[in-house]
């Protein structure tokens, strides 16, 4: 998340930390907001990984990051990562136009999906409906 969110903030995009019932982080959001208010569209993938469990089970290890053979090896390698990165060149792409877009693009990069409670998801709906009802 770290990586992240120095990329953001390295392209000069700005992101806040979305935290949890218990005060955990469980994502960071990079919101564009357009000229005109509209829609808000998210672009949503997970920054966590599944647990991989014994690694003794493991025929390399889980957090190995290597490539062999033109393949990227770990846990997470095939993953929403991609997706986090791709979301993430989208909102630069977009920001320099946001003077004629309407509504926000929002990227919610969430690092809670693969605890099956999809904190970030959750904290940002909760943001985002405490503001729909302050009228913003």
């Amino acid at each position: 998340m770290a990586v992240a969110e120095k990329w953001l903030t390295d392209h000069d995009l700005s992101c806040r930390r979305l935290y949890g019932p218990d005060h955990d982080v469980v994502g960071v959001v990079c919101e564009v907001g357009g000229a005109v208010r509209g829609s808000t569209w998210v672009l949503d993938a997970c920054l966590d990984t599944a647990p991989f469990g014994d690694e003794s089970a493991w025929s390399f290890p889980p957090t190995a990051g290597d490539v062999v053979g033109g393949w990227l090896r770990g846990r997470g390698s095939a993953d929403s990562k991609s997706g986090a990165s791709l979301f993430c060149h989208i909102a630069a792409a977009v920001a320099p136009h946001a003077d004629r877009l309407e509504g926000t693009l929002a990227v919610l990069l969430d690092v809670d999906e693969h605890t099956g409670e999809f904190g970030g998801v959750r904290a940002f709906l909760s943001v985002a409906a405490q503001r729909r009802s302050e009228g913003f």
